[in-house]
């Protein structure tokens, strides 16, 4: 049995990598830190394909180990581990938590994929639209109202709503009973869109 795009009634969307430009976005905001910025040009952080892989596994690493901390407090304590694996130091702790805290906001601010906003208008005259996010709400209220242009989706599932980070089930769960509960869609007539 073969499956045609128009079985399909509503798109759920991982948003970091596949709508959000999130490797540019973590890259600009690592190297705009004033700790990080002073290092040399050839300096590993200032890498932006290793700064990418270093993030991913951190991150990957702070978010199994603490599935009910928020995004931006991950992404902050990222930044102090990055910066004490790699010896950078600050004048004082509240040097490094005024960095580690802007890093950590930067989520709100990382640039949509430039085709990204046309496209998913396009999607929305065929589908209803969810992003299932690793993210909270107020990250994707600000990205929504600055990146997205203000978009309307149909909804915004969280991994702050849920209590755990993709690729844990749950969160998948979580979408299947929502969209058949708000919606009325089974879980066969969802697609999950997601650039890894």
């Amino acid at each position: 049995m073969s499956t045609s795009l128009t079985d399909f009634k509503l798109l759920s969307f991982d948003v970091f990598g596949t709508l959000i430009d999130w490797e540019a976005g973590l890259h600009a905001a690592l190297i705009a830190s004033p700790l990080i910025s002073q290092l040399p040009a050839g300096h590993e952080l200032k890498d932006r394909k290793r700064v990418n892989e270093l993030i991913a596994d951190y991150t990957g690493r702070i978010e199994s180990e603490n599935p009910r901390l928020l995004h931006h407090v991950v992404l902050a304590q990222t930044f102090k581990e990055l910066c004490k694996d790699f010896n950078i130091e600050a004048k004082d702790i509240q040097e490094l938590d005024h960095d580690a805290e802007i890093f950590g906001a930067s989520a709100a601010s990382y640039p949509v994929f430039p085709d990204t906003v046309e496209a998913l208008k396009r999607l929305k005259k065929h589908y209803r639209l969810v992003p299932l996010t690793n993210s909270s709400q107020a990250e994707m209220a600000s990205l929504i109202s600055s990146s997205f242009q203000s978009f309307e989706f149909d909804a915004v599932y969280t991994a702050a709503d849920i209590g755990s980070y993709k690729p844990d089930l749950r969160n998948f769960e979580y979408l299947f009973d929502h969209v058949q509960e708000e919606f009325g869609v089974g879980k066969s007539q969802i697609l999950h869109v997601a650039q890894r």
